[in-house]
């Protein structure tokens, strides 16, 4: 089996006409005169700044908004934070120039604001901002460690606690999450999935459920429906414009997308062609969206989630999220390119090279740049195995060795057993 599919080939490839970056120089052609024969110019191109130099950009901005936020609030901390993040809009650590997400935004604020709360309740109490250091940031973690948080939550929250410091120049010094926890293995994270997420294994059929849906709320199935066929997350679903996303044999989706990551979905099936045109007889031919119009981004979700609610789509009540949809898209994608069910479901290991181009495959589909990432919708045999022991050795320890002591014959008799002689 080839390393990569051909759905990289199927891409359509678009021609990118010439821009002027400076907003007036003529752009030279080939022949070395410009389009309006005018006087040849030099045209400057904006070269993107390094990683080193927006991290230090970061630095400058973050250090001149906290200025101000101590001139604004002077010995008042919950000020100071409330001012600083109401006026720093936080670069994205990773992929392209960008601020982060309001979502990233607000976890940020709400991991400094637990990091502080904790520091008050172990009797640490800090004026400014700038008081805080690395030994503050080791008493935070310990404690989140003593609360039992999961090692997701501790590096989450680690990772936020950190790049707060280096914002405000205390960043020096800071060890690594496994030096910092009583207990290392703490620290590592697990991305395998080890029980399925999908509706079907866990007890729903999904087109009764879509069914359901739509006597409620038509839009609202079909966002699922888009989810089902396509492997979308929510957020891809609500903001899609089918008509604009049909490229024939592709999907393009590139819009609300994790990290601005566009992607081509392969068309393949009777049914995706049926849901896709489904879409599109639903969409608004004024906005080209699926929904009500006048509802923005957060109204939107806030139907989504609440429509599934009261069908009882969550978590705490069926097991599964509309997110489940996408755990079952890439599970059958994954049987089909492999031949095997995902590990997760009980499937078999496939040779390397061909369990290596499926996942290839599936985290272009998905969106992602990593192909070890789709094992957090696949799972793996070997984090199969391990989560199957560690169940086992916790069966065993919850038992007591003594289930298993051979009985002795001076061993006294139950009382609510009545011998017959």
């Amino acid at each position: 089996m080839s390393a990569l599919p051909s759905l990289i080939e199927k891409v359509p490839s678009v021609a990118i006409p010439p821009v002027d970056l400076l907003g007036d120089a003529p752009v030279r052609s080939r022949a070395g005169r410009s389009p309006a024969n005018g006087p040849l110019r030099a045209v400057r191109t904006i070269r993107p700044p390094t990683m080193t130099e927006a991290r230090a950009q970061e630095m400058q901005t973050a250090q001149r908004i906290l200025k101000d936020a101590l001139q604004a609030h002077p010995h008042d901390l919950w000020g100071q934070l409330g001012y600083f993040f109401a006026n720093f809009r936080i670069p994205a650590a990773r992929g392209r120039a960008r601020s982060a997400s309001n979502k990233t935004q607000d976890k940020y604020f709400e991991t400094m604001s637990a990091f502080f709360q904790t520091l008050q309740r172990d009797n640490i109490r800090l004026r400014n901002l700038t008081e805080v250091n690395t030994k503050h940031l080791v008493a935070c973690v310990r404690a989140w460690e003593d609360q039992g948080l999961s090692a997701s939550t501790l590096a989450n929250r680690f990772t936020c606690s950190r790049r707060f410091m280096h914002w405000v120049g205390k960043g020096g010094g800071i060890p690594e999450l496994k030096q910092i926890l009583k207990d290392p293995s703490r620290a590592v994270r697990e991305y395998s999935a080890t029980a399925p997420k999908d509706w079907e294994n866990n007890g729903l059929i999904p087109q009764e459920v879509f069914k359901a849906i739509e006597q409620h709320c038509a839009v609202t199935a079909m966002h699922l429906r888009l989810q089902d066929a396509f492997g979308l997350r929510a957020t891809e679903a609500i903001c899609l414009k089918p008509r604009e996303s049909d490229m024939g044999e592709l999907l393009l989706v590139n819009r609300g997308t994790k990290g601005g990551r566009g992607r081509a979905v392969p068309i393949k099936t009777e049914m995706q062609r049926e849901v896709l045109e489904a879409a599109k007889a639903m969409a608004s031919n004024r906005t080209g969206l699926l929904g009500r119009y006048g509802h923005n981004l957060p109204k939107a979700q806030a139907h989504y989630y609440y429509i599934l609610g009261v069908h009882g789509i969550t978590r705490k009540a069926s097991g599964v999220t509309g997110h489940g949809l996408r755990h079952g898209y890439v599970g059958a994608r994954y049987e089909e390119l492999t031949g095997f069910k995902p590990p997760v479901t009980g499937g078999a290991r496939p040779d390397a090279e061909t369990d290596l181009a499926a996942r290839r495959a599936l985290s272009l589909e998905t969106g992602h740049t990593r192909p070890e990432i789709t094992t957090a919708y696949t799972g793996s045999v070997a984090h199969m195995q391990t989560a199957s022991r560690r169940r086992l050795e916790g069966l065993l320890s919850r038992l007591g060795s003594d289930c298993f002591r051979t009985p002795s014959p001076l061993d006294k008799a139950p009382q609510h057993i009545q011998y017959v002689g």
